[in-house]
């Protein structure tokens, strides 16, 4: 919950960081002058104080008066108003719960801007069939859209979708290559992937250290498949091939500070 407030806290600093930012001097924007800016029809302003109401940041939790100010804000096009309004209707937070058509609308107004996760989103709905008809294939196409941008879930999702034929001719090197791009963000998820993909010789032959170092990995995130994954491994795997992964492993998490398990 903590993780969402300061999400949603970000994204009211980074909307109205325009206007509020110049010159490598922050000027901070009170509740009050974000309203004033609000109340002229400054969509940023707008979307800002939706936000913020949403958050019980310097105004009460209002749900009501967070989609009405990011109503305001959508209605001129910001996409990612579009996006948090569809978000509100799609968890019935300050709108009607029962209208999926308007999370689907939304989305795809934000989407159509290149927002990434509104792409992220109406990927996952149309993976499922939520508030529209199962679609795999556009769900593949939207998810491509957001892995593009960086979305590390769509990453994970777009891999998965090569890796079993879902929505796409099944292609094991694009799902490597996703769940790659996931697993260089730290994804222990897309870690067990490719460890299975490596072990089991799928990528054309077998790499056992590649496939025991992506256990290795995804297990320290707290990943139980890899761990048991690995644990399999380890009843045949020859000390050699142990070591060398372990190496690769360590190469893996001391070739950028990020990589590290906090």
């Amino acid at each position: 919950m903590m993780v969402r407030v300061l999400a949603a806290v970000l994204v009211a600093a980074a909307l109205f960081c325009g206007w509020s930012c110049s010159g490598g001097r922050d000027k901070p924007m009170t509740p009050e002058a974000l309203r004033e800016r609000a109340d002229k029809g400054d969509a940023q302003a707008q979307a800002a104080l939706g936000v913020l109401y949403a958050a019980g940041r310097g105004l009460p939790r209002d749900d009501a008066e967070a989609a009405r100010w990011t109503r305001l804000a959508a209605d001129q096009g910001l996409a990612e108003a579009e996006y948090r309004l569809g978000m509100m209707y799609a968890e019935g937070r300050g709108v009607p719960a029962d209208e999926p058509w308007e999370t689907v609308r939304l989305l795809h107004a934000a989407a159509a801007q290149g927002h990434a996760g509104a792409e992220l989103e109406l990927g996952r709905m149309y993976r499922e069939g939520r508030g529209t008809d199962r679609d795999p294939a556009e769900a593949a196409t939207w998810l491509k859209r957001a892995a593009v941008q960086g979305e590390v879930e769509a990453q994970v999702l777009l891999g998965g979708m090569y890796l079993e034929g879902e929505g796409v001719g099944r292609d094991l090197a694009e799902a490597n290559r996703w769940f790659g791009a996931a697993a260089e963000r730290g994804d222990a998820r897309a870690m067990y992937q490719l460890g299975r993909l490596f072990a089991g010789g799928r990528l054309g032959r077998e790499d056992p250290a590649q496939g025991y170092m992506w256990f290795v990995l995804a297990e320290e995130r707290g990943q139980d498949e890899a761990r048991l994954a690995k644990e399999q491994m380890d009843r045949d795997l020859d000390e050699a091939t142990r070591r060398e992964a372990l190496d690769l492993a360590e190469r893996w998490r001391a070739a950028a500070p990020g990589r590290r398990v906090r």
